[in-house]
């Protein structure tokens, strides 16, 4: 297998996706994992803090995953909320005209059409497939971010009185981190969709007028 620098610049930022979050989540919640453990992340040796920066990182990758299927699943009206109507108008512009060629692996939803766009990005132009992981990348990262923000801001309840600021400072950049993961989320549904779109047009097209076709 050829090894292309674009492969690892791709788990760089996924590496970072996880260890990012990871890490801003140990070092808020520093001393509720030394009362736990009895152990402070901030003291001990670095990889002690690399070590559950990763682990709490991909738990966190999980838990908004689950979180977001969810909401999706349960919560029928979450579909309906736009954010960004005009971004998210042209997506689904973009997703009915890709489904035809997607064929059967695009029939249940957004979610499988999204995926199976990124299949086909992937098995017709890997390039395109990058940029994409990049964007999946970033918005999986902001919504990591969302969940440590509310994190904090609920542990911090308890003793309000004395992190006013820090609640406040919590709630902002929950919603803020919130606002960037929409945003950038419905823009990989559209760039994926585009990008289908664009492949597919490029690609040569049977001239049936112009064969010649002998029939015995």
């Amino acid at each position: 297998m050829d090894f292309k620098p674009s492969d690892f610049f791709l788990a760089i930022v996924d590496f970072l996706g996880v260890l990012v979050p990871g890490a801003v989540l140990v070092y808020l919640q520093a001393e509720w994992i030394c009362r736990i453990f009895d152990v402070s992340p901030l003291q001990a040796h670095w990889i002690v803090f690399a070590v559950a920066a990763y682990l709490l990182g991909h738990l966190l990758l999980a838990l908004t995953d689950l979180l977001e299927h969810a909401l999706n699943e349960l919560l029928p009206f979450m579909r309906k909320i736009r954010l960004f109507p005009k971004l998210h108008e042209e997506a689904e512009r973009l997703e009915k005209k890709s489904v035809p060629f997607l064929r059967s692996a695009a029939t249940s939803g957004a979610a499988t059409a999204f995926h199976a766009a990124l299949s086909f990005l992937r098995l017709k132009h890997p390039e395109a497939a990058a940029e994409l992981d990049r964007h999946m990348a970033s918005y999986k990262l902001l919504r990591s971010l969302v969940a440590v923000f509310l994190f904090d801001l609920v542990f911090s309840i308890p003793v309000w009185h004395q992190t006013r600021l820090r609640l406040v400072v919590d709630f902002s950049l929950t919603l803020v981190f919130f606002l960037a993961f929409a945003r950038m989320r419905q823009l990989a549904y559209l760039l994926a969709f585009q990008y289908c779109i664009l492949i597919r047009e490029q690609e040569p097209i049977l001239d049936i007028s112009k064969m010649d076709i002998h029939v015995s």
